[in-house]
């Protein structure tokens, strides 16, 4: 009876210590959901398919060469905010967000990818839609982690919109 007990006790010291270790390891592994996503599209039409994040990006940067700007933050798919036109000289675009990919937590319109104005980022918002205007298409764009550069990315075709998601919009 004595040896059940302990074998009893032992056996359930080890099943809290394999539980402990499980849980350590889930939360230092990385999450297998892309922290965010992008989808172009042409004139509202959705084009090619969405492209994922690497897990380590917490920038993500689109340029275009002529014309101008406006971005709309969403929130899980709506529109959180009224549109934002770009300041003059912007051609390119950078929003950022923290480690966990909850929300979005700062954006900046920028010129030859130097940042010249912050976006004011409306509360909430895990999402942004950016339209080109005056005929400009998107030319260049990447994920990035700070001032690395992780993956590029190639804009479909023709797009002139681009709408970024992060995984906490696909809840």
């Amino acid at each position: 009876m004595r040896w059940r007990r302990i074998t009893l006790a032992l056996g359930v010291l080890v099943a809290a210590a394999v539980a402990v270790t499980g849980l350590q390891a889930a939360r230092s592994a990385p999450s297998a959901t892309p922290p965010a996503f992008v989808q172009w599209s042409v004139n509202g039409t959705l084009v090619g398919q969405k492209e994922a994040a690497p897990p380590r990006a917490r920038d993500f940067h689109a340029g275009w060469t002529t014309g101008g700007a406006v971005l709309v933050w969403t929130k899980n798919g709506n529109t959180n905010s009224d549109a934002i036109d770009a300041p003059n000289g912007a051609n390119d675009v950078r929003v950022v967000w923290g480690r966990q990919a909850n929300t979005i937590t700062a954006a900046f319109w920028s010129q030859d990818g130097t940042d010249m104005a912050p976006i004011r980022v409306a509360a909430g918002s895990n999402g942004a839609a950016v339209g080109l205007t005056g005929g400009g298409v998107f030319d260049r764009a990447h994920w990035s982690r700070g001032d690395r550069v992780l993956r590029p990315i190639v804009p479909a075709p023709g797009a002139n919109d681009v709408h970024l998601e992060l995984k906490s919009a696909l809840r």
